[in-house]
Order: C-alpha cells, then structure tokens, then sequence
C-alpha cells in the first residue's frame, strides 16, 4: 500500500515507517521542514511537503494514498487543536472509501485506574493535557460508519534507544540527582517502541474497522524505580522528588500526566493480531542488566 505518513522522522513514526517499508509498503512522508524532507529523501520515501497546521495540504496527500498513519504531533500548547483539524481534515477524503486510517492516541485518556487494569471499553477520565482527545476519537470511530476504515491505537509510555521517558529523566539529572514529578509510586504502563511499531503495521494490515488496540508490554514500573535504573545507568546514586504543584508551574498540565498511575490491558491485540510484544525492559535499555 502506498501510506501517508505524519510523523515519519518523529519518534514513534519513524519506527512505524521502518516496519511498514519492510513490509513491502511505500512510505508517502509528510515534511515540513528542510530537514524532515532530507530525513525522508534519505530513507527512499516520497516526500509531502505541508503540515499539521495546514489542512489542506494533509486532505491532498490523502487522496493520493491507499492508506493514513497519524503519528505526529506538535509537541507544544496549541497540540490539541492542532490535531483535532489535522485529523478532521485527513477524515474528509477517506469516507466512503473503506481506505484505512490509524489514529495515535494514549492511554492518558484513562486517567488514573488504580489496581484494576484498563481496557479499551474503560470508561474514560483523562487527564486535563489530553481531554481534546476523547472528541477526536468520537470522530474518528464516527467515520467508520460513513466508509472510512478507522483504527485507533492507545500507546503506554513509549520507550527504547533511550528516547522518550528515559530521554526525559536523563535530562532531569540536576545536581548530582535524577529528578521525577510526585512521590514516584504511580506506575507507568510502557511499551518498547519497535514493539509498537509492529502493532501499528498489524493494524493498518489486518484490523476491522472502528476498533481501538490499546498497546502496553508486559513492563509497569513504578516511577521511582525508572529514575533510580536512570540515576544509575548515568553512575549516579541519587533521585530527588519534585513535589506536583511545584512542577506544574514549570509543566502545566504535562506534570499532572506524569504522576498518573495507571495499569492497561493489551489483551486485545495480543489475541486478534496476535501481537507479542517483547520482553524487553526500559533498564536494558539504559545499558543496565536485564
């Protein structure tokens, strides 16, 4: 399939690229910037120039697509609205068409869900960052009843070549101690991302239409326990907790996020595209025995 791709140079969009052109599919790159275009010139895809923030050049790449993987993300205060018209706007040209499209979403739509884990008919409590998300999903799983073939997929907290949460307490190491948002007990519900990316490519592939997957691995860790493996793998012996209030006057809402505890079921996907995903952990990824 010919995949319109956002994201393709991001951290989970370019591992999903790296497994679906393995895969035999052909890689249609959004880019908006010089770099990201060079990015996807120099890994054989065909390259998109627009973006996020302009719809209409996400409706045109679509039409020229078999298939859409919405991975990216603006990263900053304006990423929610952002996303919503982004993903509006990629819906339009895909009804009625039964061309498939998957949509990234997370499982910060479940707030906190205690001992009991979360599947993906867990009413949703998300936390403030994320609560323009629960609309879009509406929308997208609406689109399947007008011929779109629509995917949602949940990712937990994406890990692995330490990027994502480990890139972020890698950073936090101030004076001789790795810092972390609360008392570090909530749990984090990870997910290795090469494993997720063979999750994305399973769903785009084999997927009914108007399903979410959630897509967590086997790993909850407690997020005193990442920061003490990050303080070590850095040949550091101490962590420091940043009390909430404090660092929702540097973080917003994102602090909030961090502290959630959360324990999410993957069942779904692990029995109907028998995804299975690996035993990898965050500590071996930061260099650390296994």
């Amino acid at each position: 399939m010919r995949v319109f791709l956002t994201g393709a140079n991001g951290y989970i969009g370019s591992a999903v690229a790296k497994v679906l052109q393995r895969r035999g599919h052909t890689i249609h790159a959004l880019a908006r910037t010089p770099g990201a275009q060079e990015f996807a010139s120099a890994h054989n895809y065909k390259v998109i120039p627009g973006s996020l923030e302009e719809p209409k050049t996400l409706e045109v790449a679509v039409r020229d697509a078999d298939a859409v993987v919405h991975c990216a993300a603006t990263g900053d205060a304006r990423q929610g609205e952002v996303d919503s018209a982004a993903t509006r706007a990629m819906l339009v040209p895909l009804r009625g068409t039964g061309r498939r499209f998957v949509y990234t979403s997370g499982v910060w739509v479940y707030g906190n869900t205690g001992d009991t884990p979360a599947v993906e008919s867990t009413p949703l409590k998300p936390t403030p960052l994320v609560a323009g998300r629960v609309e879009v999903e509406r929308e997208v799983l609406d689109a399947s009843k007008a011929g779109a073939h629509t995917i949602i997929i949940r990712p937990g907290m994406v890990f692995g070549q330490r990027r994502g949460i480990p890139a972020m307490l890698l950073a936090s190491a101030h004076d001789g101690a790795v810092e972390y948002v609360g008392d570090g007990n909530n749990r984090w519900p990870l997910v290795y991302v090469d494993d997720l990316a063979e999750l994305y490519a399973l769903a785009l592939e084999n997927a009914p239409t108007g399903v979410v997957y959630n897509a967590t691995g086997p790993n909850v860790e407690r997020v005193r326990d990442v920061a003490a493996g990050v303080a070590k793998s850095l040949g550091l012996s101490q962590t420091k907790s940043i009390p909430l209030e404090t660092a929702r006057q540097q973080l917003g809402p994102f602090a909030d996020a961090l502290c959630l505890d959360q324990v999410v079921s993957s069942a779904k996907a692990r029995t109907q595209m028998h995804w299975a995903p690996s035993n990898y952990t965050i500590y071996e990824d930061l260099g650390l025995k296994a």
